[in-house]
C-alpha cells in the first residue's frame, strides 16, 4: 500500500547526475584542449576528475558547493590547471560555464522516474523533492523536466542553508505536506544523507540502488527497503 506522502531525492533519483556529470566534463575538456592546445583532452579530464572527486568526498566541501556551487568548481578547475602549470583564470572561468550548461544539456531522467512520479500523483501521493544541490541549477532542472507539474513541494539546501541529513530539512517537508513520519517513505540515492536522515526522523527508508552495487560491507546505515529500479516504489508493502 502507498503511503500518503513519499520525498524524493533528485541527483541520480529522478534525474541523472554522476552520468551527465562525467559526460559534460569529458565534452568541456575536449572543447578547451582543442582550442587552448596546452594539453590533451584526457589530461585535463582526469586531472579535474581527481580532484573534483577529493573536493567532494569531504562532507564539509559538500556543504561549501551547496551554497555556491560555481564558485566550487571554479576552485577545483583552477587547481587542475595550476597542476598543469596554467593558471589562467578566464580559461576556468569559461570551462566551468561551458560544463554548466553542457551538464544541464546532457541531464535526463533516471529509467522510469517520470512515469512513476506520474503514477504516484495520480494515485493521489504527496510529493516533495529534497536536494542538496544549489539553488539556481536545480531550479532550472527542475524546470526543464516539468517536475513543477508533478511535485507539490521543494526543498533545496542552496536556498535554506541547510540540507540531508539535517533533520530541519525532513521536518519542513512532513510539515509543507501536512503528513507524519509513519505515513511517509524518503526514496534516495545517498547512505548518509537520504537514508540515515530518513530514519533518524522515523520515517520509512528506501535505498535506491540503480547501479545495483549492494549495500557495503562497512556501512552503519540500513535502508528499510532496497530498490534497483525506480518503478519498484509502485509494489512495495511495508
Amino acid at each position: 500500500m502507498l503511503p500518503k506522502a513519499i520525498l524524493l531525492d533528485l541527483d541520480d533519483t529522478i534525474l541523472t547526475e554522476e552520468k551527465a556529470g562525467d559526460t559534460a566534463w569529458e565534452r568541456v575538456c575536449e572543447l578547451s584542449a582543442r582550442e587552448t592546445g596546452l594539453f590533451s583532452s584526457k589530461v585535463l579530464n582526469d586531472k579535474i576528475n581527481d580532484i573534483r572527486h577529493k573536493f567532494w568526498d569531504d562532507v564539509g566541501n559538500r556543504a561549501i558547493g551547496a551554497k555556491d556551487i560555481f564558485q566550487a568548481r571554479i576552485g577545483i578547475v583552477r587547481q587542475a590547471l595550476s597542476e598543469l602549470n596554467c593558471d589562467d583564470e578566464q580559461l576556468a572561468d569559461s570551462i566551468v560555464r561551458r560544463y554548466t550548461i553542457l551538464k544541464i544539456e546532457v541531464t535526463d531522467f533516471i529509467p522510469d522516474a517520470e512515469v512513476t512520479i506520474k503514477h504516484l500523483k495520480n494515485k493521489g501521493v504527496k510529493l516533495a523533492i529534497l536536494t542538496n544541490g544549489e539553488g539556481k541549477e536545480q531550479r532550472v532542472r527542475i524546470e526543464k523536466f516539468g517536475l513543477s507539474n508533478l511535485i507539490d513541494n521543494y526543498l533545496i539546501a542552496g536556498e535554506l542553508g541547510f540540507g540531508k541529513p539535517d533533520q530541519r530539512i525532513f521536518q519542513m517537508a512532513l510539515s509543507q505536506l501536512n503528513v507524519q513520519p509513519k505515513e511517509t517513505w524518503m526514496v534516495g540515492d545517498r547512505l548518509e544523507q537520504d537514508i540515515m536522515g530518513a530514519k533518524n526522523m522515523g520515517i520509512f527508508a528506501i535505498w535506491f540502488d540503480h547501479g545495483n552495487k549492494g549495500l557495503p560491507r562497512a556501512s552503519s546505515v540500513k535502508p528499510d527497503r532496497i530498490i534497483n529500479e525506480i518503478k519498484e516504489l509502485l509494489t512495495i508493502r511495508e
